[in-house]
């Protein structure tokens, strides 16, 4: 136990105390800084003028002092009145989503102590302004007996929330690039550090006192670690990128709500996601570091070790690419069957189901898979690593893994 307490220790402290660890997540800090306040920074340098809002009201006798009302509070604090309110028609009700004049109807009518508002748009932008500023004029002019009005909404048949899809797109940015690094700068981890003992004939030193079952088991717990502390860092910086974004807004006058905040507020079992991709992301990262292991046991020297990782980096960017751009492209198909596959997983998983393309039976199953192939490759991969550690074959990776294969089998 101590010799494998000291191989962890020994090996996570010659990748955290070297200055590339401390220049990448220099980079990467700044970078989760930015792409968490990416709102705030579009509206930082958006200088162009507001649009117009081309409202046609409909009312009654009772409530046609509300339009004046709302017209005033609306464009209250504005250079230019930016909500322009035209009396219209009722045949416009049957044919509003079929002209391109008004981008907002009102029909306000009265009835008995209340008000019924109808409200047919092509987007919800202005939805909680209108709503919101109308119940609020009701309140004052109802000082007894007050009763809230009654609200009827209408969207084009085919709409679709463009927020959700943005959310969706900045949810597949926001987490996917971050897993792609860790599990990245894992592989690397494990590998570099095997291959740097071996190539130094180091590894011959250390397998004499220790086994070499200890050994992989030592490098995977160590990549473990530092893939855990690699993630703390992560969502150190989410908060700090917060944080900044609190204080900018103070500065700047600007309030857009950073992805963080929007996504908490589209996604309320946040909690979920959040546990559901820490466990993908750790079971996911073992499975990589299994094979890397092997990979770089396998290999004699630095460039044998990046040719031969080659598959592994593949197999990792297909995930990074399919999580990424199949939900914005409409592959939902294609981002739920990669969720059963387990290479994939790790990545496709988080998205499809905040995406809501997986029940929590099929994200179960999904683990379950992900589960059963880890524990299959660590049976299979444990025998050869301790052959091929000590060995130096020079010749092509499969002949190669072939020859250990069957040397395993002997041993």
């Amino acid at each position: 136990m101590k010799k494998l307490k000291f191989l962890i220790a020994f090996g996570l402290k010659k990748r955290i105390l070297k200055k590339s660890f401390l220049i990448s997540n220099i980079i990467i800090g700044l970078l989760t800084i930015v792409i968490i306040n990416l709102p705030t920074i579009i509206g930082l340098f958006d200088n162009d003028n507001d649009p117009t809002v081309q409202i046609a009201y409909i009312t009654d006798h009772e409530t046609l002092p509300y339009i004046s009302a709302l017209s005033i509070t609306l464009n209250e604090g504005l250079e230019e009145d930016i909500f322009i309110f035209t009396e219209g028609s009722l045949e416009l009700k049957d044919t509003f989503f079929d002209q391109q004049l008004y981008d907002i109807l009102l029909v306000l009518n009265s009835e008995e102590s209340s008000i019924n508002i109808q409200m047919f748009r092509f987007n919800t932008t202005h939805d909680t302004a209108i709503l919101q500023t109308i119940q609020l004029l009701d309140v004052i002019n109802q000082n007894q007996n007050y009763i809230p009005p009654t609200t009827e909404t209408f969207l084009p048949q085919d709409y679709e929330d463009p927020v959700i899809n943005e959310i969706i797109s900045g949810l597949s940015s926001v987490f996917t690039l971050p897993l792609f690094l860790i599990l990245t700068f894992g592989i690397q981890f494990v590998g570099v550090d095997i291959i740097e003992e071996k190539s130094s004939k180091a590894i011959e030193t250390i397998i004499s006192s220790v086994k070499a079952s200890i050994h992989f088991l030592s490098k995977i717990i160590a990549s473990l670690i530092f893939i855990l502390i690699q993630s703390v860092l992560l969502i150190t910086y989410g908060f700090i990128g917060s944080a900044i974004g609190n204080q900018s807004s103070s500065v700047t006058g600007i309030t857009t709500e950073s992805l963080t905040e929007v996504f908490v507020q589209y996604f309320p079992n946040w909690q979920s996601i959040l546990m559901i991709t820490t466990l993908f992301i750790f079971i996911g990262a073992m499975l990589y570091l299994v094979i890397a292991a092997l990979t770089a046991s396998i290999a004699t020297t630095q460039e044998d070790y990046q040719t031969f990782q080659g598959p592994i980096m593949i197999l990792l960017v297909i995930g990074f690419y399919i999580s990424l751009f199949a939900s914005a492209a409409g592959g939902d198909t294609i981002l739920k069957v990669a969720s059963f596959i387990p290479f994939f997983a790790p990545m496709t998983v988080p998205i499809a189901y905040a995406s809501g393309l997986l029940s929590n039976i099929e994200v179960i199953l999904a683990l379950l898979t992900l589960l059963i192939s880890t524990g299959i490759v660590i049976i299979l991969v444990t025998p050869i690593y301790k052959v091929a550690i000590l060995s130096y074959e020079q010749t092509k990776l499969f002949k190669r893994l072939k020859f250990y294969i069957q040397k395993s089998k002997h041993e």
